[in-house]
Parts: structure tokens; sequence; C-alpha cells
């Protein structure tokens, strides 16, 4: 009966396209397997670009090569680009996301090039991180950190040589893409209705946040040899993007990890007020928040003891 079930079961893989089950060894299929939480990387890391320009990209790849990326145990992953769109960058990050087999997932654009600092400052500052949040989920070397959103970059680009702002790590709602860093652990992915190529790091950025991980800027320098590319199309983007989470936040209330903090504190400390008024910041609900902390004011001035 078994025998039959998994013969039935390779009968609809193949009249569905999908590939049929290799039945060789039934017994090893049917064996359990013990796993351990981050562990079985077949790489530290996986480098990943959507790929325009053949030329660019080789020289950004051997750029990050030269820095000390080997393929020992470093990967190369790409999305050809280059007689058309293949993958807009929403759905070439969970590509990547999908197929790569690093402990560390890097986008990088093709015009990016490795010509500062070198893999082992990035191992330290990885390092750093991870003793610093154990919860962060991804980062990169520009964004708005939490800090007034004042600008947090580490870069050279057309804009400026040797660009260092912000006391970095900086924690952050959103990154820019010309190079930014998942951690393969962190189990990231956009949504797939979203398309386009801007605002998919702050895409994953939100998602780290609803799952109740972080986003930072650390400080890798890299050179990008282009300044950015706010078009219509960027323009278009964010104003799809605003409205796409702030009717997905309407629709769930306590759908972000600040929210949820908010709602369910029991006291107005410190923490808890920064934390409301960085959520308030980001979702542009600057009144809601303003009586959210006149309502716990109050009630925490009721509960002191006359």
């Amino acid at each position: 009966m078994q025998r039959d079930s998994l013969q039935s079961q390779e009968k609809q893989a193949v009249s569905s396209g999908w590939p049929a089950r290799d039945t060789s060894n039934r017994d090893d299929m049917a064996a359990p397997k013990a796993i351990l939480p981050g562990t079985g990387y077949g790489y530290t890391y996986s480098i990943c670009t959507l790929v325009t320009d053949q030329s660019q990209y080789e020289a950004c790849r051997l750029s990050f090569e030269r820095a000390g990326f080997d393929t020992d145990d470093c990967e190369y992953l790409y999305i050809d680009n280059t007689a058309g769109n293949t993958c807009d960058g929403f759905a070439g990050v969970n590509a990547f996301l999908d197929s790569a087999r690093g402990r560390f997932i890097v986008f990088v654009h093709q015009d990016v090039r490795a010509d500062f600092d070198k893999r082992p400052i990035l191992d330290e500052r990885l390092a750093a991180l991870e003793a610093k949040d154990s919860l962060w989920a991804i980062c990169g070397n520009a964004g708005r950190s939490l800090d007034r959103l004042n600008l947090a970059i580490r870069i050279t680009d057309p804009h400026g040589a040797d660009r260092n702002l912000g006391r970095l790590p900086a924690r952050t709602y959103g990154l820019d893409e010309n190079f930014f860093i998942v951690e393969r652990a962190a189990n990231l992915a956009v949504n797939r209705s979203l398309n386009g190529f801007h605002f998919y790091a702050t895409e994953l950025c939100f998602v780290a946040d609803v799952l109740g991980q972080s986003a930072y800027v650390i400080d890798f320098h890299i050179k990008h040899l282009s300044p950015g590319n706010q078009d219509s199309g960027y323009y278009d983007m964010r104003r799809r993007w605003r409205a796409f989470r702030n009717k997905k936040q309407r629709a769930y209330p306590a759908m972000s990890t600040s929210d949820i903090s908010v709602f369910s504190a029991s006291s107005l400390g410190s923490p808890l007020l920064t934390c409301l008024l960085n959520w308030d910041v980001m979702h542009r609900r600057r009144r809601l928040a303003r009586v959210v902390v006149r309502l716990l004011r109050r009630r925490r001035a009721a509960d002191r003891p006359r």
C-alpha cells in the first residue's frame, strides 16, 4: 500500500510539471533527521547581484574577490537582466533569499566596488553587531537612524569621498539598496504583490520589525559609482509602498512589534516612549501617538498614591 501511494505521488508530480521524487533509496528518505538551528550553511557569504551590464558585474565581482571574498567559502549569484528585466528588485530578492546557501546574504549593485574595507572588517562588524543585538536581521551602509531620522552613511560615491555620518552601528527602519546584508537565519522575504526597483530593502526592514527583529546601518566602507537614481519611478514606488503598508497597518493595528509593545505595556517608561515616537514617525501617526501618550500619562498619574 505504501509503495502504491509513492508511485501515485510520482505520477501526479510528473503530470503537474513538478520533478518526480527520487525514490531510489526509500529507507534513507523515511529516516528522521535531526537539525540544529544556525548550522548547515554551505558558505559564509552569498553575494547577489541583478545584472544589466556584464562588464560592470565582472568588475564588481573581481573587486570583492580581491577584498577577500574568495570562492572557498563565498558564492556569487546573479540574475541576468541584460536582455530585459527577468526579475525586478522584489522578485529578485525573494529568488536570491530562496537560492542562497550562505549564512550572510549580501545584496550588491553591479556598480559597487569593494575598494576600501576588506572582508576581515566585515567579519568584525557583523560579529560586533551580533554581540550588540542578537536579533538583528538586516544591515547596510546607508539609511536613516532612529535618532531624529538623521542620515547614517558609510560610503564613497559621487556625492562625496569617505562619507561617514552618524554613530554606527545605528538602528534604522530603511536601507539603501546599493549594499545590504540579510542574515539567512532571519527568514526574511518581501511581499510578492510588490514590484519595482526601489524600496525592497526598506520592505525587508519592515518585515524584520514585524518579526521582532532589527535593522542597522553599519560601518563598512565601499565605493558606489552611481549617485543613486531618484527618478519618477523612485517617487512612484515610494508612494505605492507607503499606501500598501498604511493599508496593511489599518487592517492589522498590532502588526508592528513596536505597536504591540505600546498597547500591551502597563506603564509609560522611557524606552516605551522612545519606541512609540519611532513607530509614530515611521508610520505617520503623530496625532494618534500624542493621544496615546496623554492617556498613558493620565493613567500613570491616576495610579500614583495620593
